[in-house]
């Protein structure tokens, strides 16, 4: 098959539709201002509402809220010295001690996606609070403690995370996570 035609882009574009169908745009906030910022230690509910209250206040359009690793429970964190790195899933309560309804006061309310920042290349570790439901989905003994490792490729893997760790049900509503691991 050729698909040629010349100079006239509007017929090509035209034909390319018939041919693939619609092209599919992105939402609309992926255009928008997106608020990023690393902290270490993690930032709080709190300081998340100055950050949003201050671009009202400045009258500026913020789409996108972005929170890096420290909203979930990592390494050395006080309540869970069983965490052993970047790798999780569940909410430091710490800093938020209702993820759902802060979840649904940045999307209800401010009418803003959340995206948040996770590294799970060291896997998944014992201290996450889902981690026996997702053990047991994956076909490990909790009892062993043991590291589920990172694996997006897998389906199993990446329909445990899906169901046991980013289900809105269980953990907010979250509109999209970053910084996978590459395996």
């Amino acid at each position: 098959m050729l698909f040629a035609h010349g100079l006239d882009y509007k017929a090509a574009l035209t034909d390319y539709v018939k041919l693939s169908g619609r092209i599919a745009m992105m939402d609309f906030e992926a255009y928008g201002v997106w608020y990023s910022k690393y902290y270490k230690p993690g930032a709080t509910e709190k300081a998340y509402r100055q950050v949003i209250a201050k671009y009202k206040q400045l009258e500026l359009p913020l789409n996108v809220l972005v929170m890096d690793v420290g909203w979930h429970m990592e390494e050395n964190h006080p309540e869970r010295r069983d965490c052993k790195g970047y790798g999780g899933y569940t909410w430091n309560r710490t800093l938020f001690k209702n993820p759902k309804a802060y979840t649904k006061y940045l999307h209800d309310e401010e009418h803003m996606r959340l995206l948040v920042n996770t590294h799970d290349y060291t896997g998944v570790d014992s201290c996450q609070d889902f981690y026996p439901a997702m053990a047991k989905q994956l076909g490990v003994d909790p009892a062993t403690h043991a590291i589920l490792p990172c694996a997006w490729s897998n389906k199993s893997w990446v329909n445990a995370v899906y169901t046991q760790a980013l289900d809105a049900r269980q953990s907010g509503n979250v509109s999209s996570i970053d910084w996978l691991c590459t395996t």
